[in-house]
């Protein structure tokens, strides 16, 4: 993800899709999952902030310095 409006509007998504899916199945979703490859040092940290408060788990690849 190359900046915060980018991984805001994937958290939004994953949230939508869960929700669609917790109507179509009638059953609670217990594990939410994010899986991002690439990301910048400060958008890497907002996803770690973001996602602790959603329960999200995020599973991080790369971290890369923006100069």
């Amino acid at each position: 993800m190359r900046n915060i409006e980018e991984a805001i509007n994937q958290i939004e998504k994953l949230n939508s899709a869960i929700i669609a899916a917790e109507r179509f199945t009638n059953k609670k979703v217990y594990l939410k999952v994010l899986s991002v490859e690439y990301a910048s040092k400060d958008v890497a940290d907002y996803l770690i902030k973001r996602c602790k408060e959603e329960r999200i788990y995020l599973i991080l690849g790369r971290e890369y310095e923006t100069k």
